[in-house]
Parts: C-alpha cells; sequence; structure tokens
C-alpha cells in the first residue's frame, strides 16, 4: 500500500486504524511520524491542486480521529501532534461560515489555504 492509497482511503472514510498501524509499522515510522507525513502530503496535494478541499477536509477529519484514538494518545504522552494538528485546524477552519465573515466570503480561501501555505512554509506554531 502507499501513502497516496492511504489517504484515498482516509478522505474517504474508508481506513481502518490498523491498516494504517500497519502501513506505519511497514514504512519503520513512529505513529507520530507517519500522521505529520501523512499531514504534509496532504496538505502539499491540496497545495498543488492534486486535492480539492472535500478530499483534503475528509482525510483531515479521518487524520484527528485516527490522533484522539486512546492507543495513539498513549503513544504520544497524550499531545497532538505538529504539525499533524495545525493541519486538520487548517482545513477545520474552512468547513464552516465564521462569525463576523459577510456572506460572500468562502471559508477554504479565506481560512485554510493561507493556513496551508504557512504550515508548509514553515510558520505552523
Amino acid at each position: 500500500m502507499t501513502l497516496e492509497q492511504i489517504l484515498n482511503q482516509a478522505s474517504d472514510y474508508e481506513l481502518d486504524y490498523g491498516v494504517a498501524v500497519d502501513f506505519a509499522g511497514s514504512k519503520k515510522q513512529s505513529l507520530v511520524e507517519f500522521v505529520n507525513d501523512f499531514a504534509i502530503t496532504l496538505a502539499k496535494g491540496y497545495q498543488n491542486g492534486q486535492y480539492d478541499f472535500k478530499f483534503g477536509d475528509g482525510a483531515a477529519n479521518w487524520l484527528f480521529g485516527f490522533m484522539t484514538d486512546e492507543v495513539f494518545l498513549s503513544s504520544n504522552n497524550n499531545t497532538l501532534p505538529s504539525p499533524a494538528y495545525d493541519v486538520y485546524l487548517a482545513f477545520d477552519e474552512g468547513e464552516y461560515h465564521h462569525r463576523g465573515d459577510s456572506d460572500d466570503v468562502v471559508a477554504e480561501f479565506k481560512y485554510t489555504k493561507p493556513r496551508v501555505n504557512e504550515i508548509l512554509s514553515g510558520n505552523h506554531s
């Protein structure tokens, strides 16, 4: 299985937790390394137009579920790693209309795209 296949299954909410854990193990990655690699690959694909917002949001939501699973949290001192959590938040911000924004504001363009660009440029603190 490739990371591309992992992302495709995650975006469709069809990726089993065990499959992701096995994939990380096959690549000799810790779960933290896996989620960060997943997130950066997703962010880059979104930035370059390979993935649309719906794909990215689905994969990011799967990622958040994976990172908030008890097994993952217990393996990482109950913390959510960066940049994986930052990428999730970037997509989450694009899901809804924000209070104070006019009706013509597209949350994806105002929040997600600029945040993904910041994360990929290394400004994700």
